[in-house]
């Protein structure tokens, strides 16, 4: 996982909305999705609550 996956996984992890995240890291909401859908899938996970269940 690369270092910005894993610093939007560890904000959506803390509850962030979307666009929560993609203000905090001045980036669009759009790319928020796109990064935590790659997050997902590298971790085999298909939520919010599963990614509170893995490490990384």
């Amino acid at each position: 996982m690369t270092p910005r996956e894993r610093e939007n996984a560890r904000l959506a992890r803390d509850r962030l909305s979307a666009r929560e995240v993609a203000d905090r890291l001045y980036i669009s909401k759009a790319t928020v999705r796109t990064i935590l859908r790659s997050v997902y899938s590298k971790l085999d996970i298909h939520s919010k609550t599963e990614l509170d269940t893995k490490e990384f």
